[in-house]
């Protein structure tokens, strides 16, 4: 899943992006793959979701790394 989301984020409509964004936040750090592409979409535009996003996978890495 998370490398069509991936895909998804280069999507020309915004709300497809925006899908895409919130279900890798879901996802957690299993979608950090997608971490680069999130933080190209930062870049981009200002976007408070993808940044959300990037938070929630790195804190769930970071909480389950250790197990890893």
């Amino acid at each position: 899943a998370v490398p069509a989301l991936i895909r998804a984020l280069r999507d020309r409509e915004r709300p497809v992006r925006q899908a895409a964004v919130k279900a890798l936040g879901a996802i957690g750090p299993d979608a950090s793959p997608a971490l680069p592409a999130l933080e190209r979409e930062i870049k981009r535009e200002s976007w408070p979701e993808a940044e959300e996003a990037v938070r929630r996978i790195r804190a769930g890495a970071s909480s389950s790394g250790a197990g890893r």
